[in-house]
């Protein structure tokens, strides 16, 4: 396994480099593809040690308020969680021109991005992993953002969102795609078992179906 992720990673990296060299737009759809292999196989590689640095750089260069959410944040709060990726939540995302610029890009450490949705990017980074930027374009991931607490990962100190946030987001999460719910409900309950935050707050930016999800697994009784 170890070997067909690192035979990904040597993939994503050719593809940016032929893309900036040539600027073939069409070669996206390959580096897409790239992701979703990595994605769908069990990772045992760790995000380079300086990418949540270069992270950090990047989103100050740009006045990007963020906070760690996904796997980091599950390892910070009880779920250990194995992952070479970097999610975000982000108040706003880089400007257009700027995550198409590859000199600039290059030099925080990332190949160049885009946006197709306008809510979500994926950076790749030069040494390995990549991060991906969720806008916090809802109440409930606005608040996860404010609300966020500093730790140390991999050596730097950077904003997570709380427990309870965390919990709220995977809530929202199964509902809106169902499929996810085998992977978030354990990563619900292990949260919750571990810090049994006050959802109180958190809950009052849901729906009531979202609620539902967490009252049937969050339960003083457990």
């Amino acid at each position: 396994m170890y070997r067909k992720n690192t035979s990904i990673n040597l993939l994503i990296k050719v593809a940016h480099e032929i893309s900036e060299k040539y600027n073939i737009s069409e070669i996206e759809e390959l580096i897409s593809l790239a992701r979703d292999v990595r994605a769908s196989t069990l990772n045992f590689d760790l995000p380079a040690s300086n990418i949540l640095e270069d992270t950090v750089s990047l989103c100050k260069a740009n006045n990007i308020k963020f906070s760690i959410i996904g796997g980091m944040a599950l390892t910070v709060h009880g779920q250990i969680r194995d992952t070479s990726d970097i999610d975000i939540l982000v108040d706003k995302l880089p400007p257009p021109e700027k995550l198409k610029d590859s000199e600039y890009m290059s030099r925080f450490g990332f190949y160049r991005g885009s946006s197709t949705t306008g809510t979500i990017i994926t950076l790749d980074h030069r040494r390995n992993g990549q991060i991906e930027m969720l806008l916090a374009n809802s109440p409930i991931r606005q608040f996860a953002i404010d609300t966020s607490e500093e730790h140390s990962i991999l050596g730097i100190k950077v904003p997570v969102v709380s427990a309870a946030s965390l919990i709220g987001l995977k809530a929202v999460s199964v509902v809106n795609n169902p499929s996810r719910k085998p992977k978030d409900y354990p990563d619900i309950m292990s949260v919750w078992v571990k810090s049994k935050p006050d959802l109180s707050k958190v809950e009052s930016f849901l729906s009531e179906e979202e609620k539902k999800v967490i009252s049937t697994i969050c339960s003083e009784d457990v």
